[in-house]
């Protein structure tokens, strides 16, 4: 049973891996495409966990030419398609790509995390996230 259920998770892990599409990412998630040392920022991304998740964040790091998401080495076919979608990232930047699949800003890997949270925070669909997540707090009858 536990090697049907770690061969499922591996499965599954592999699968989200070599068929993750940016395009149904889109209207779901913005994405943080970090290009810098990956060990330098798995720490932070782990201290900043709460506020990604709260924002619908999906985080890429490239690091030596290769991405990894979640510390899970993408395919290759993958870092060609980010640059494809999003041109060519440059080296030591962070890009965020809102909900809506365009690049909204970018940033010096000594940025705060608290620049790029409140930039997102000022964007409109964020505003919005923002209000439905309190109107449903206070009315929860309504949903």
């Amino acid at each position: 049973m536990k090697l049907l259920i770690c061969t499922l998770i591996l499965f599954l892990n592999m699968n989200f891996a070599e068929n993750i599409n940016l395009d149904k990412l889109k209207w779901n998630n913005r994405l943080l495409i970090i290009n810098g040392n990956k060990d330098v920022f798995n720490p932070l991304l782990k201290i900043n966990k709460v506020e990604l998740f709260n924002r619908d964040f999906i985080v890429f790091i490239i690091s030596n030419d290769e991405v990894y998401h979640k510390n899970r080495k993408m395919p290759q076919s993958f870092l060609k398609s980010l640059i494809g979608k999003y041109g060519t990232i440059k080296d030591e930047m962070i890009t965020l790509v809102g909900k809506d699949g365009e690049v909204k800003n970018k940033y010096h890997l000594d940025v705060d995390m608290i620049k790029i949270f409140n930039d997102v925070d000022k964007m409109p669909m964020r505003k919005y996230e923002i209000k439905k997540k309190w109107f449903s707090n206070k009315f929860p009858f309504w949903n």
